[in-house]
C-alpha cells in the first residue's frame, strides 16, 4: 500500500510517502522552509553584471536572486521583471529565476508562448506517447504549449482539459497583473506543503492521511473531494501510528547500517554529497572479491534509496569498496544506473573516476532533508547542523501528545528556557490550553536559567 502521511502542527509540518510501511521520500516545512521552485514573482533588478550576462533580482527574499539574461534582453538596473524561479536558494546561493515562465499542473505544464507539445520520457510507449499527444492538440488553449508529465499516462481527455483550462486562466491572470504589481511580490504561486502533497497524489497512491483540518479542507478542495483523503483524528501523533517516526529520525542520521553489517556513512557539503561504504561487521566467506561486490550491490541499493529519502541532490559521489575486476566493476555501475530509474527527480549515474569513485548528479529541487531540518550549530562555528528552532518546537508538541495519548501520568511539566517555553506555549497560552483541553491533563512549566534556546526536558 501506498500512503502520503502529513503531520502539522502550530510549528512545522512534514510530510512523508511510503510503501508497504517504508519510508520513501520525506520532508519538513517550517514558517519559511519548503521549496520555491514554480513561484512567480514580480521583481526589481538592483545590479546588472554585463560580463557574465546576469542581474540579481530582488523577489522579497532574503538573498537577492541571480538571473541570466539573454544578449538582446539586457534589463536594466531598477527596472520591473517578472521571473519564475528554477532553482532553489542553497547556502549563501540566492535562488536561480527566468523569465520564461511556465504554469505547472499535476497532470501537464503548460508553456506560454510556445506551440510544441512534448511528453515525459517516462512514458516509453510509443502509441500512448502519440495518443497523449493528439489528446493535448485537440483539448490546448490558442498560444500555448504543452509537456505532458508522467502521471498523466492514462488520463481521462475531460481531466486534461479541465486542468489545461485552469492553467491558461492562471497563466493569463497572471501574465496581464504581474507587471502592474509593486515589486517585489509574489504573483503566482501555492503554500509548498499543498504544491508538493498534490505533486505526489498520483493515481497509484491508496490514500493521503492528514492530521490538520483546515489543511485536509484545502486538499479535498483542490483534489475535487477525492474520498482517498483522509482526516486523521487519533490521538496518538501520526508519525508514530503510521511507523514513520523512527524511519524519520534514522533519516537525519551521518551512519546508515546494511543488514550484512555493512553500513554507509553520508556527509553533506554545500558543493557536492559524499557516501562513504564500508564493510563493517560483514567479512563474508573465503572469496575477499566476491565479498566487495556483494557489500557494494547492497550498499548501492540503500545509497539510492537515501539518495532519494533525503532528498540529496547536485553532484553525488560514492566511494565504494575497491573492486580489481572490470566485470563487477561494470555490474555495480549498471546496477545503480537502473536503481537510478525510479527516482522521481531526474538523476543520471554519470560513471566512475579514476579512483573508483561513482559519479552521481541529481536535479536539485529545495534543500535537502537535513538542511531543511537544520541550521548551522554556533557550537561548532558552523561545521555541522542542529534542528532549527521551529522544528524542536514541534518535536516538543508531538513528544508531549504522545505521553499524553499513551501513559497514565495527569501531568507533565516542560522544563526549558524563559524563551522555549513562552514560544510553545504560545500568546495567552494557547497551546498550552490546546494540549490541556485535548487529553484532559496538565502542562506545567519550569524555567532553566542556565538552558540555551530550544534546548528542552520533559519530565513525568
Amino acid at each position: 500500500m501506498t500512503r502520503i502521511i502529513i503531520d502539522k502542527t502550530i510549528f512545522d509540518a512534514r510530510l512523508a510517502l511510503m510503501e508497504d510501511g517504508k519510508l520513501i521520500e520525506v520532508y519538513v516545512f517550517g514558517k519559511v522552509k519548503g521549496s520555491a521552485a514554480g513561484n512567480i514573482y514580480a521583481g526589481t533588478v538592483t545590479d546588472v553584471v554585463p560580463g557574465m550576462d546576469m542581474a540579481f533580482v530582488d523577489i522579497g527574499h532574503e538573498k537577492k536572486a541571480c538571473y541570466h539574461y539573454e544578449k538582446d534582453r539586457k534589463p536594466k538596473n531598477g527596472s520591473q521583471i517578472t521571473v519564475q524561479i528554477v532553482k532553489d536558494e542553497i547556502g549563501e546561493k540566492g535562488a536561480y529565476v527566468t523569465e520564461n515562465l511556465n504554469f505547472a499542473g499535476k497532470y501537464a505544464v503548460l508553456l506560454p508562448g510556445h506551440e510544441n507539445i512534448f511528453v515525459s520520457k517516462k512514458i516509453r510507449d510509443p502509441e500512448k506517447r502519440q495518443a497523449l499527444k493528439d489528446m493535448a492538440k485537440a483539448v490546448l488553449p490558442e498560444g500555448f504549449g504543452v509537456i505532458l508529465r508522467t502521471q498523466s499516462e492514462n488520463i481521462d481527455p475531460a481531466v486534461l482539459e479541465a486542468e489545461l483550462r485552469t492553467l491558461a486562466e492562471d497563466a493569463e491572470r497572471t501574465l496581464s497583473t504581474a507587471p502592474y504589481i509593486k515589486a517585489p511580490a509574489m504573483v503566482y504561486g501555492d503554500e509548498p506543503l499543498i504544491k508538493l502533497a498534490r505533486e505526489l497524489f498520483s493515481a497509484n497512491v491508496d490514500e493521503m492521511i492528514v492530521n490538520n483540518a483546515e489543511l485536509y479542507a484545502a486538499l479535498m478542495e483542490k483534489e475535487g473531494n477525492d474520498e482517498r483523503i483522509r482526516l486523521y483524528t487519533g490521538t496518538i501523533p501520526i508519525f508514530i501510528e503510521y511507523c514513520a517516526e523512527g524511519q524519520f529520525r534514522k533519516a537525519l542520521s551521518k551512519k546508515v547500517w546494511l543488514k550484512s553489517g555493512g553500513f554507509l556513512i553520508i556527509e553533506e557539503t554545500e558543493a557536492l554529497t559524499v557516501i562513504d561504504v564500508n564493510t563493517g561487521k560483514y567479512t563474508g566467506k573465503k572469496n575477499k572479491s566476491k565479498t566487495f561486490l556483494n557489500t557494494n550491490m547492497e550498499a548501492a541499493k540503500e545509497a539510492a534509496r537515501q539518495i532519494r529519502l533525503r532528498n540529496l541532490n547536485g553532484i553525488i559521489i560514492i566511494d565504494f569498496i575497491d573492486m580489481h575486476s572490470e566485470e563487477d566493476k561494470n555490474a555495480l555501475a549498471r546496477y545503480m544506473a537502473d536503481l537510478l530509474r525510479s527516482d522521481r527527480q531526474k538523476a543520471i549515474m554519470a560513471g566512475m573516476t579514476s579512483l573508483n569513485l561513482m559519479q552521481i548528479t541529481r536535479k536539485r529541487r529545495g534543500l535537502s532533508l537535513s538542511r531543511s531540518y537544520g541550521r548551522p550549530c554556533p557550537a561548532c562555528r558552523a561545521r555541522g547542523f542542529m534542528a532549527s528552532g521551529e522544528f524542536v518546537l514541534g518535536d516538543i508538541q508531538r513528544e508531549i501528545e504522545r505521553l499524553l495519548s499513551s501513559s497514565s501520568f495527569e501531568s507533565i511539566t516542560l522544563r526549558a528556557g524563559e524563551k522555549t517555553i513562552n514560544t510553545f506555549f504560545g500568546d495567552k497560552n494557547f497551546n498550552k490550553k490546546y494540549i490541556e483541553n485535548k487529553y484532559k491533563k496538565e502542562l506545567k512549566a519550569e524555567i532553566a536559567e542556565n538552558m540555551p534556546d530550544f534546548w528542552y526536558e520533559i519530565k513525568k
